[in-house]
């Protein structure tokens, strides 16, 4: 890794792609969870991953996407929290407008699928002669 982009890194200038973090943490024989503070532990990860890998295919692009869209908007704001009395350009507040926008349209579309499948989940229940209490 070139000396500049550690630098980068070091102050915050740049991010470390999931993918590139994964390569860091292979080539040092670390698990990729000693970088994060307050990391779930690995039972937990790996419950976590395993759940997203038995997901249909676009279930699991919806998870991934909300979940990329989450932590951009993380980022974004901590950005924003780190310097209250900096002036954004149009640009970037319209980038962090934009990302919350997508985040809840990508979140309203997984919960009306949500809502669809409870639907037909009390249905079934109902069917058979199985009421849900109130």
């Amino acid at each position: 890794m070139p000396h500049v982009l550690i630098s980068d890194l070091e102050r915050g200038k740049v991010q470390v792609s999931a993918s590139e973090l994964s390569q860091i943490a292979e080539y040092l024989n670390t698990p990729i969870n000693y970088f994060y503070s307050n990391a779930l532990d690995d039972e937990e990860i790996r419950k976590v991953i395993f759940t997203i890998q038995e997901q249909p295919k676009e279930a699991r692009l919806n998870s991934f996407t909300l979940v990329k869209l989450f932590i951009e908007i993380q980022s974004l704001s901590k950005k924003i929290l780190a310097d209250p009395e900096k002036e954004f350009e149009p640009e970037e507040l319209g980038e962090i407008v934009t990302k919350i926008l997508t985040f809840q349209a990508q979140f309203k579309a997984v919960t009306s699928k949500l809502d669809s499948t409870v639907e037909g989940l009390v249905q079934v229940l109902n069917d058979n002669g199985i009421s849900l209490p109130k």
